[in-house]
């Protein structure tokens, strides 16, 4: 690949799939803004970004009810892939799930949200006409990772300015250094005055990452995210474990349950056992590569709606 392919793959993938502005790409990749939108035309008409229209209504019932019936959810959304692209398909899931989310939010709902892609484009993709009275909450604390899919507190802020109501902001990092200063920190009033939220939580969203072993690509956002905050010990200790995935931060195993890392000693976020107590969860995750780590989370028994493909669903369905 050229030097000047490069920058547009990376300024293509900072626009569209992570949501960086076109003033702060300029600023990332040291060049005039003047040159971002040229850049991108120039991606398009390459091949270099393609565009697919996504038919929210297409949807696969039969599918949805295996889903259901075999993991006695609550309710499973999975439409027909449509030979999307997987490197689009958080992006469909995420429109998918918007119309959703609009559909089962109501008056007073307590609505706490993670993070990730998945989650990001589903918050962008709300609409409504009818706002309504919400409290917003974080699930977790923030990342300094530049994606806006890990900056909680402007996603809460996002949601109240698309659906309505309040928002309540997080001022802690998802990740501190040791499990006394993630306890000191829980026991500061602002800091309670959210987390004491989450036992009121009505509706959660969130995104299931798959291994942090998985990633293959060292320009992955989430193989740098795993590497960022994992320590090697950890990596070693999670790796033992055969971890399977994550939600919100807290990993499991093949069945779903949250393994006994130490890792989760210095994560301030809702936990696995935390969530199980929320009347619906909603996971919103998609792709070939997610589909142990979705199976795995369907058997713990934490999610009550899954948003998904047809194609991850087909895998999921069959049995290994």
């Amino acid at each position: 690949m050229t030097k000047n392919n490069e920058l547009l793959v990376k300024i293509a993938s900072l626009y569209f799939e992570h949501g960086v502005n076109q003033n702060e790409i300029a600023e990332i990749c040291g060049i005039e803004r003047s040159r971002i939108s040229r850049l991108l035309l120039q991606a398009r008409n390459l091949g270099i970004v393609q565009f697919h229209v996504i038919d929210p209504s297409s949807k696969n019932e039969e599918m949805s009810k295996q889903l259901q019936n075999k993991y006695f959810l609550q309710k499973a959304i999975v439409f027909n892939t449509l030979n999307v692209p997987e490197n689009q398909l958080k992006k469909a899931i995420g429109l998918i799930a918007a119309d959703y989310l609009i559909s089962t939010l109501k008056e007073r709902d307590v609505f706490a949200i993670s993070w990730g892609e998945s989650v990001f484009y589903t918050i962008q993709g709300l609409e409504t006409e009818e706002p309504r009275n919400l409290t917003v909450v974080p699930a977790i604390g923030g990342s300094d990772l530049i994606s806006p899919a890990y900056h909680i507190n402007e996603m809460v802020r996002l949601i109240v300015t698309k659906v309505g109501g309040i928002r309540r902001t997080l001022y802690a990092p998802a990740f501190v250094d040791s499990k006394p200063t993630r306890d000191s920190i829980l026991n500061l009033k602002d800091i309670r005055n959210v987390t004491d939220l989450w036992k009121s939580v009505t509706v959660a969203m969130v995104g299931i990452g798959k291994s942090p072993f998985q990633y293959r690509s060292p320009q992955s956002e989430d193989l740098q995210f795993g590497h960022f905050y994992l320590e090697e010990r950890e990596q070693d200790e999670l790796q033992k474990m055969n971890v399977v995935g994550d939600i919100n931060t807290h990993f499991f195993g093949k069945d779903g349950k949250e393994l006994p890392a130490s890792i989760h000693d210095r994560i301030i976020g809702m936990s696995l056992e935390d969530l199980q107590k929320v009347p619906q969860v909603i996971g919103v995750a998609g792709g070939t590569g997610k589909v142990d780590a979705i199976r795995a989370a369907l058997r713990g028994g934490v999610l009550s709606v899954l948003i998904t493909d047809s194609e991850t669903a087909r895998q999921i369905l069959v049995e290994e």
